[in-house]
């Protein structure tokens, strides 16, 4: 049986949401990998960042619209993924799964590639756009053992 962990917080700001994913970035170990869903302008990338500096990422890391993926190195290994112009058929070819065992995978617009990810045990952070720069961001780890 699948084991599960959900945490809710609420951020105020940009910062906090930053902050929320420094904090659960420090967290992360090789072979995690993190879907990160919520509409446009939720603050995906805002939590990426900070996830990146948990890891202690030096450069910053910005959406990658355009890259599709992108690699840094900090604590281990992280790949920066944005999915947003890709459909779910052309996933299985960007070479994501030979990523999951290298380093942390963190794949925003993670919804797309969702249903080919059935049986790897992730990580879905769910960030909705409250009122204002009010943000709730939902945590479900499924990967504890």
């Amino acid at each position: 049986m699948e084991k599960r962990r959900k945490v809710k917080i609420k951020t105020k700001s940009p910062e906090e949401t930053e902050r929320a994913g420094e904090e659960f970035g420090k967290r992360l170990k090789t072979g995690d990998v993190v879907l990160v869903i919520g509409e446009l302008g939720a603050g995906k990338s805002v939590f990426i960042r900070g996830i990146a500096k948990g890891l202690k990422v030096k450069e910053i890391v910005k959406s990658p619209s355009f890259v599709i993926i992108q690699e840094f190195e900090g604590k281990y290994p992280f790949y920066h993924v944005d999915l947003y112009r890709v459909n779910t058929q052309d996933t299985s070819e960007l070479g994501i799964f030979e990523l999951m065992d290298k380093g942390i995978v963190c794949i925003e617009w993670g919804e797309i590639i969702l249903p080919l990810l059935k049986h790897v045990k992730k990580i879905v952070v769910t960030i909705k756009k409250l009122e204002g720069n009010l943000r709730e961001i939902e945590i479900n780890d499924t990967s504890i053992n």
